[in-house]
């Protein structure tokens, strides 16, 4: 549902383009099964989990900062986002990042956690590429965002 109420934002529609607005319904039409599957999966959330939110000390324990948008939500929602850019990480980072998740975590991640959080993301730029704002610079990395994830999943195996 939210995917097509961002989707039908002019405003939205306009900075993306009828053809990638096309493809993103595509997407979501076809794997409405990952989305029952996401919304199985919940739990408190950060709600703006990304590295500008994380302090390191000398003793490389991380500490996670600013949680007044904390709330019950999606649990894949947190990964989805700080894994937004993933032009930064390598397979080895995901791999690692996993694993690491895995041998801490009392839920473990699900075997297509990858996509499933990309997916979850996908919904985040959608709804800021509707502001009524003038950032076009924004705006430009925000679509760059939507094709990215639209390339992952031209060759994720769903």
């Amino acid at each position: 549902m939210w995917y097509d109420y961002f989707l039908s934002n002019k405003n939205t529609a306009k900075r993306l383009g009828g053809e990638l607005v096309d493809k993103i319904k595509a997407l979501i039409s076809d794997n409405v099964h990952l989305l029952d599957e996401i919304d199985n999966i919940k739990s408190m959330i950060h709600n703006d989990f990304r590295p500008a939110n994380m302090i390191i000390d000398d003793k490389y324990n991380v500490y996670y900062v600013d949680w007044e948008f904390a709330t019950y939500g999606h649990s894949l929602a947190d990964i989805g986002q700080f894994s937004r850019y993933s032009s930064l990480f390598d397979d080895e980072d995901v791999k690692n990042f996993e694993q690491t998740y895995n041998s801490y975590a009392n839920r473990k991640l699900p075997k297509n956690w990858h996509s499933l959080c990309k997916l979850r993301d996908l919904v985040n730029p959608l709804q800021m590429l509707g502001s009524e704002a003038d950032k076009p610079i924004m705006y430009e990395d925000l679509k760059k965002i939507v094709e990215d994830t639209m390339k992952y999943f031209k060759h994720a195996n769903l």
